[in-house]
């Protein structure tokens, strides 16, 4: 499944009304100003009731929709995943009236500079990230909260491109240890249903081991600088996919955050996605 920046076939804007997460979790939704207001000054994140709208309908009241930015995108320089050039994703993302945008390909900031040029002079903010898969698996996306974030993400993509045959990359969690920062970076922990199915597929023991791992390295190293992003598939998993995120997010006291793992800035790339999808993979569509 994809997402487009209107929707498309996840949910990255949620109607918390409608999946009815537990009274206690707090699902917050945020521009990369808000979280790093919330860093500086300690305030506990608020819950905000976020809408929910589909292709069929007119554009959204902007003057009347509450303030988002999408901090998880990927562009055509994620060779074979982004069906989408970056500046076609910056200028929907001003269409949209969103806050900010995150451009965060594969283990590159390749497409931040047509992006930036794309939206130079426009009230949507840039946001300068990467997505990683860590070697035991996690994925995660890496936003750079200032210049010497930006030095720092920089760094840890040489590193891991440097480590691995030309075309790959090979990153540990000591290697984010070692070069990120909190504060300077924000760390998203971006599980799918498929990674938490791949760990309850495991003995009890080991499934229990495995889910907590990433959340609880998150929280010792991170803690303040760290967020569970919620991004929920369209297919009938979402309400299940959700309770597991809050359950681990009350269990290690890190935040949700609504993202999209957006790889296209209209439903009209559909088909190139697929096709894109299907050499990657190298099956048919």
């Amino acid at each position: 499944m994809v997402a487009d920046l209107v929707g498309g076939e996840r949910f990255f804007l949620m109607t918390l009304m409608e999946i009815g997460p537990p009274p206690d979790s707090r699902v917050i939704v945020m521009s990369l100003c808000a979280v790093c207001h919330l860093y500086l000054s300690g305030l506990a994140p608020v819950r905000q009731t976020v809408y929910k709208y589909s292709m069929s309908r007119p554009p959204p009241n902007l003057s009347s929709s509450p303030g988002y930015a999408e901090l998880h995108c990927l562009s055509s320089f994620s060779f074979l995943r982004g069906a989408s050039q970056p500046q076609e994703l910056a200028e929907r993302a001003v269409t949209l009236g969103y806050t900010a945008l995150a451009i965060t390909d594969e283990c590159s900031v390749a497409g931040v500079v047509r992006a930036h040029a794309a939206l130079k002079g426009q009230p949507t903010r840039l946001i300068v990230g990467a997505e990683f898969r860590l070697d035991c698996g996690m994925p995660l996306v890496v936003l750079a909260a200032d210049r010497r974030g930006y030095g720092q993400l920089c760094r840890l993509i040489t590193r891991g491109r440097r480590a691995a045959p030309k075309g790959r990359y090979r990153l540990t969690r000591d290697d984010v240890r070692a070069l990120i920062e909190p504060g300077h970076c924000l760390l998203l922990w971006t599980p799918r249903p498929a990674d938490l199915a791949a760990a309850a597929a495991a003995t009890a023991t080991d499934a229990a081991a495995a889910l907590e791992a990433a959340p609880a390295w998150l929280r010792a190293h991170y803690a303040g600088s760290a967020w569970i992003a919620a991004e929920l598939l369209r297919d009938g998993t979402e309400r299940a996919h959700l309770a597991a995120l809050t359950a681990l997010g009350a269990a290690h006291g890190l935040p949700l955050v609504a993202a999209g793992a957006v790889c296209m800035h209209v439903r009209a790339r559909r088909r190139l996605h697929d096709a894109l999808t299907a050499i990657r993979l190298g099956t048919t569509i």
